[in-house]
């Protein structure tokens, strides 16, 4: 079985390669490539305030993509998510619980994942597989990361 590291750098550049950048309705253009890497950095430098960063990430996403199919607007969370949480590998335990914390913020309603209650339930399942797996400091299975941004 693949390590969780290797196995969320593969997940990230899948993601990577499906990101796009959002357009919303008479707004800017976001660039979510670079939205992704400044929550990455601020996580690895502050693990404790991850959770508010991946917050504003993900406020930022959904206010971006007002105008996007759930499936593209879940892609892009589960490409921050996933970022965050290879973040985890480079830390020690004491400091994987504000990683932990930070995926599950793509749990709540008003920032994270959106779409028909019985798609989003498969993500949210997933999101806490993730979380758990980053508390435990275990790996966790490629299934469970697949399903984040899933459409099913």
């Amino acid at each position: 079985m693949p390590s969780f590291s290797n196995l969320l750098r593969a997940t990230v550049i899948a993601s990577a390669v499906a990101v796009t950048p959002l357009y919303a309705q008479d707004a800017d253009t976001i660039d979510v490539d670079t939205l992704i890497a400044e929550v990455e950095a601020g996580c690895a430098a502050n693990s404790g305030n991850c959770a508010a960063i991946m917050r504003a990430a993900l406020t930022t996403l959904r206010a971006a993509g007002v105008a996007l199919p759930p499936a593209t607007l879940n892609a892009q969370i589960a490409a921050v998510v996933t970022r965050v949480a290879a973040v985890a590998t480079t830390l020690p335990p004491a400091q994987r619980a504000g990683i932990a914390e930070a995926v599950r913020v793509a749990a709540d309603p008003a920032v994270g994942f959106t779409g028909a209650p019985e798609e989003i339930a498969t993500q949210l399942a997933a999101v806490e597989s993730v979380a758990g797996a980053i508390d435990a400091g275990g790996e966790v299975a490629p299934e469970v990361v697949a399903q984040l941004g899933s459409a099913a």
